[in-house]
């Protein structure tokens, strides 16, 4: 029953938003735009690791297009500060509680603030967010890319725009071109988390000693959360064919904090609670392997390759990318491993 209510009720603020943000007067866009201190807020209240992950495209491309630019992030939950400390361009960062009805006092002063600060430019990060939508249009901004579901110039202009990471990020493109704004021309902009050099070079040194560092390391993940969870008759086999295959690699399992093992702990397997410090040592992985999951859009921001295993139909939305990445279906898939080799051998095939 609550499902069914959270449902309707999902349904019913979507629709009541869209239809306010189509209806809210349209600011005529100036001619010129002193954009160089803008300052910008990106809305984005939801408190998932992989939902945050995904705003940071149209953070890299506001930072390319504005680099002197000041962002503010209104997000839930306590990730914000982690994911994204390593950019200077991010001035606050807005904490919204998860729960606002049992923290009303904490919530109402957040939008407070929200309406205090002024802005040049409010985006809604994900366009079929109603709170998203809702929150944008309550901000205190010039200009507001609130975002207009199945955008018929979005879509006939791009081939990957149903992806929740680059919809909204082809939005913000055409919007900042009509201010004569320069953006980037070409594909999306990959994830990432603004892993520095000094992160990366500690995930080298814990992934040393873990596994020879003479040999390169495949990483896996076997866990993830209800149906998109491989069971361990999926994951024993394919470890063994994965051992069998590859001689020449360390393979490596990163556990999840539940310390759960699809393979029953039969790889080196490591766990960390320091999401920067996994992102460190997945960077220094040939490639990454496991189901949906927030992990995997943490394998994808650190820059290495990533296989993702999707149960579900929600794969053109949740495709991990960047070079070398794919999603792989899974289900009434009797080639479903054999696909999944298949992409190894291409990603692997330079150090074969």
């Amino acid at each position: 029953m609550k499902t069914q209510i959270n449902q309707v009720r999902r349904t019913f603020l979507r629709w009541v938003t869209s239809k306010l943000a189509s209806a809210s007067p349209k600011k005529p866009l100036p001619k010129e735009f002193d954009y160089a201190t803008s300052r910008v807020l990106i809305v984005r209240p939801n408190h998932r690791l992989g939902n945050q992950i995904l705003i940071s495209p149209i953070i890299a491309e506001l930072i390319a297009s504005m680099p002197h630019c000041k962002i503010d992030l209104l997000l839930q939950g306590n990730l914000g500060p982690l994911l994204f400390q390593n950019v200077p361009q991010i001035d606050t960062i807005i904490k919204l509680p998860r729960k606002p009805f049992k923290e009303l006092g904490l919530y109402l002063k957040t939008l407070r603030n929200l309406q205090a600060k002024k802005y040049d430019f409010a985006i809604n990060a994900v366009q079929y967010s109603s709170s998203g939508r809702l929150y944008t249009m309550l901000a205190n901004a010039r200009y507001k890319i609130v975002g207009q579901e199945n955008d018929p110039a979005i879509l006939s202009s791009t081939t990957d725009s149903r992806h929740i990471a680059k919809y909204q990020l082809y939005t913000v493109r055409n919007y900042l071109k009509q201010l004569n704004i320069p953006v980037n021309a070409g594909s999306a902009t990959p994830l990432t988390i603004f892993l520095s050099e000094q992160e990366k070079k500690l995930g080298k040194n814990i992934l040393d000693g873990l596994v020879p560092a003479s040999k390169k390391t495949i990483a896996i993940y076997t866990f993830a959360t209800g149906g998109k969870c491989l069971p361990e008759s999926w994951w024993t086999p394919f470890y063994e064919r994965l051992k069998t295959t590859y001689p020449e690699h360390n393979i490596l399992e990163i556990l999840p904090a539940e310390n759960v093992s699809q393979i029953n702990f039969a790889a080196t397997h490591w766990y960390s609670r320091e999401l920067r410090e996994i992102a460190g040592v997945i960077a220094n992985c040939e490639v990454w392997i496991g189901a949906d999951c927030g992990i995997m859009h943490l394998a994808c921001a650190s820059e290495t390759p990533t296989l993702g295993l999707f149960s579900g139909y929600n794969v053109t939305q949740y495709v991990p990318y960047n070079t070398g990445s794919k999603a792989i279906m899974q289900p009434e898939n009797a080639h479903f491993t054999d696909d999944i080799f298949n992409e190894l051998h291409t990603i692997l095939k330079p150090a074969r």
